[in-house]
């Protein structure tokens, strides 16, 4: 049930075009995540991944809300084609609609785990059940990416060349952070974390060209990586129930005891790497 709602707010969330709606949207998406990351009550590393991501989404939440009603102040409209035709107008001072901008990113920034707002996601994917991180990691980003892509480019058109420079240095950020944190880690569900923090930054280089072409290659990539991670996520599930454990260590030997499985794994890391010729070297 918790997972149906989650997933009818994301449905919503790319549909709407008014800020009002879109809130609500993504408070619906939210809210059962919020429940379902800390789901195994008596699993300390399961109700403490859900106070975290409950913590930090309901601060970047409140900030994102406070973006929003700037940008209601300036315009008097919620919708989103009508606030970009009173914007287009140049009534607005260039500064105010960066600061709201930055407001506005806090909250995506967060929903996409893209570096400085990626703190929450490997504590979260680690302590979450694995089908609820492979989830969050794929369908919750999903859903963050296409309505930033839409936000930036239908009401921050006049301003393109400043968000499109944050959003740069916000994808250098979460590509090396994410690699290189990543590197270190000896939980399986904490690497895929810091990978899925790199893969908003590769994804965040098509957002941040500013143009249909960009749009459509993320797209392109989302399509992909949603395949992708959701296998790894799910050989992960599979393989924990057999050892009880996502020590990186214990999975020596896998391809002799599971040669499938251990194939499957293979596949899902290379394409992630961006190795030809798979779905993540094309997006790439």
């Amino acid at each position: 049930f918790l997972l149906s709602v989650s997933t009818l707010g994301m449905i919503l969330m790319v549909s709407s075009a008014d800020l009002v709606m879109l809130y609500l949207a993504i408070e619906t998406t939210a809210i059962p995540l919020y429940i379902m990351a800390g789901f195994r009550i008596n699993d300390q590393k399961s109700v403490e991944a859900g106070i975290k991501y409950f913590l930090y989404g309901a601060m970047t939440s409140a900030v994102m809300l406070f973006g929003f009603s700037l940008l209601f102040g300036f315009t008097g409209s919620t919708g989103l084609y009508a606030m970009a035709e009173i914007l287009h107008q140049g009534q607005i001072s260039t500064g105010l609609l960066i600061l709201a901008l930055l407001l506005v990113l806090v909250g995506f920034g967060f929903k996409i785990s893209a570096v400085p707002f990626h703190f929450w996601a490997p504590d979260v994917y680690e302590g979450s059940p694995t089908p609820v991180a492979g989830f969050l990691s794929t369908a919750s980003k999903a859903a963050g990416f296409a309505v930033l892509i839409r936000v930036l480019l239908i009401v921050f058109s006049d301003i393109t060349p400043v968000w499109s420079s944050i959003v740069i240095v916000l994808s250098i950020a979460s590509m090396v952070v994410g690699n290189l944190l990543a590197l270190a880690q000896k939980n399986i569900k904490r690497l895929l974390a810091y990978s899925s923090i790199a893969q908003a930054g590769y994804m965040l280089i098509g957002v941040a060209s500013g143009s249909s072409l960009g749009a459509n290659a993320v797209t392109y990539y989302l399509l992909g990586y949603l395949v992708t991670n959701l296998a790894a996520f799910g050989i992960v599930s599979i393989i924990n129930r057999s050892i009880g454990s996502d020590e990186i260590a214990r999975y020596a030997g896998l391809n002799r005891r599971s040669p499938a499985l251990a194939l499957g794994l293979l596949i899902t890391m290379l394409s992630l790497a961006g190795i030809p010729p798979f779905a993540g070297f094309i997006g790439k």
